[in-house]
């Protein structure tokens, strides 16, 4: 059974968009080899399905990091149950799915 178009439901394996890279000035780098897990979420915009959970800590929530901050990360598990980084919908593809917005 083939996903539905831009399905991004938890298990999805997903990639930032070329035109996600190329706005931003990431057009050379690791960034365009970024892979990423959906994760389960559910906080407002992961349920308006406007940003979508993946499996990499947000940087502030990750005690390797240089910018952590210990009372924001308990704050956000409290909050919403995670600190998973959020991306964009927009800025992300299902791997294994062709869409214009990775064209040159």
């Amino acid at each position: 059974m083939t996903k539905a178009f831009r399905d991004m439901s938890p298990g999805t394996t997903v990639a930032y968009t070329g035109k996600f890279l190329r706005s931003t000035g990431q057009v050379v780098g690791s960034a365009g080899l970024d892979k990423f897990v959906v994760q389960e979420c559910q906080c407002s915009h992961c349920v308006a399905k406007t940003r979508v959970a993946v499996n990499q800590l947000a940087t502030w929530t990750d005690p390797h990091e240089p910018g952590y901050d210990a009372d924001y990360a308990r704050d956000l598990k409290a909050e919403v149950g995670n600190t998973w980084l959020h991306i964009s919908a927009d800025a992300l593809y299902v791997v294994g799915q062709v869409d214009h917005r990775n064209s040159p």
